[in-house]
């Protein structure tokens, strides 16, 4: 099995679901398609990727979709300033054909993850005061401002034991949580997410959908109280601002996918995550119970939250003002099965390069008028050590 592609996703409750033997596997880049079964490279026209799935309804089963940031481009139809000189992943799509429930793994081995050391305070200073111009220009009121970090690993990792560190510290695995195996293209996906870009269910009527965008975010060790630091989060007048703009346009983005009100239902709650504390809220929407996957994509993703407000002017300025590109991280990963319609929001989320051992971890945080470099970069670096904490 450690040559095969494969995914593992969290169940809750101390248990995993596995998938394997692929019927169907493809990467779609923005200029070329790859089979992944067989090996095979053809061109392909990336602007059209979101067509392929007009039919895709969301009663199927054991498929996956992890869709990477740079898809949100082209769904918000913005020219990327890497599309011309690279060709970068949009999405993988894989059907398979066997699945497993089994309970998740009781011990992890410790991997000691070596960083790269380079020079990123002045980097990310001078991403932070370019952005922070264009809020005080009004061109937007928040932006999601990100950050790549490198590191490798003391020893060769398999899929294996990277996803049994993700999955045997229960408390510390996120609701989103997932790993996917591509041997072939030399690469492993990991997710310790907490944050969810839409579930939904059939009614007897209609289809339910719901979000919870994720904003706002304070330290929180074992010694500290929960209901102490819960107060200190909740009177941040930047960390409202930051959760309720983005709830704003998460209600907007609902809405669009069939022009049909959505309702906030949930302002404010708490969600704690290793090392920290975050706040998040609730948001529905009732949708025809034909509505496609390319519909509620066309109308979410990317999330809201990891981009900003406005959404298609502050990805504009991202793009500018970020080195390089996401990738997986800031994507979503769909799945689709009999018990299961959801889709995450790929923050807390990494790529590791088994041939290497090199080790990609990206973190970021929501800028708004009332934020401080300082505070934003600890904040960044504290996200980083709660996905890196799982491997301690």
């Amino acid at each position: 099995m450690s040559d095969q592609i494969q995914t593992v996703i969290n169940l809750g409750k101390g248990k995993i679901r596995k998938y394997s033997n692929p019927t169907f596997a493809t990467i779609y880049k923005l200029r070329s398609k790859i089979d992944l079964l067989t090996g095979l490279e053809e061109p392909f026209n990336g602007s059209h990727l979101i067509d392929l799935w007009g039919d895709q309804g969301l009663s199927d089963s054991k498929k996956i979709f992890h869709l990477f940031y740079e898809l949100g481009h082209l769904i918000e139809g913005i020219e990327s300033k890497t599309f011309e000189k690279q060709n970068p992943i949009l999405a993988i799509e894989i059907h398979y054909q066997d699945s497993c429930d089994e309970l998740a793994p009781t011990k992890g081995k410790h991997t000691e993850f070596l960083e790269f050391h380079r020079e990123m305070y002045g980097v990310y200073q001078a991403a932070f005061k370019s952005g922070y111009d264009a809020l005080m220009r009004g061109d937007c009121y928040q932006f999601n401002l990100t950050y790549p970090f490198r590191y490798e690993a003391n020893n060769p990792e398999s899929f294996e034991s990277l996803y049994s560190v993700l999955f045997s510290k229960q408390d510390h695995v996120g609701a989103y949580a997932h790993a996917t195996s591509l041997p072939s293209q030399d690469k492993v996906l990991l997710s310790n997410s907490p944050e969810c870009l839409f579930q939904a269910e059939f009614e007897k009527e209609f289809l339910k959908v719901w979000t919870m965008p994720i904003k706002g975010t304070i330290g929180l060790s074992e010694e500290e109280s929960f209901e102490e630091k819960w107060k200190e989060l909740q009177s941040s007048i930047k960390d409202q601002a930051e959760l309720y703009m983005i709830t704003d346009l998460l209600r907007n983005d609902l809405s669009r996918i069939e022009m049909t009100p959505s309702k906030v239902i949930k302002k404010k709650l708490p969600l704690k995550v290793p090392g920290l504390l975050h706040q998040y809220s609730l948001i529905e929407v009732n949708l025809s119970k034909s509505t496609t996957l390319k519909r509620i994509l066309k109308g979410l993703f990317p999330g809201g939250s990891i981009t900003g407000a406005p959404k298609k002017r502050v990805m504009s300025i991202l793009d500018v003002l970020e080195n390089e590109p996401r990738g997986f991280y800031c994507g979503s990963t769909v799945i689709l099965d009999e018990d299961i319609m959801a889709a995450s929001i790929n923050i807390r989320s990494a790529e590791y390069t088994p041939s290497t051992k090199l080790l990609k971890v990206h973190a970021g945080g929501g800028i708004t008028l009332e934020s401080s470099c300082d505070q934003e970069y600890l904040e960044m670096q504290a996200k980083k050590e709660s996905f890196l904490s799982l491997f301690l």
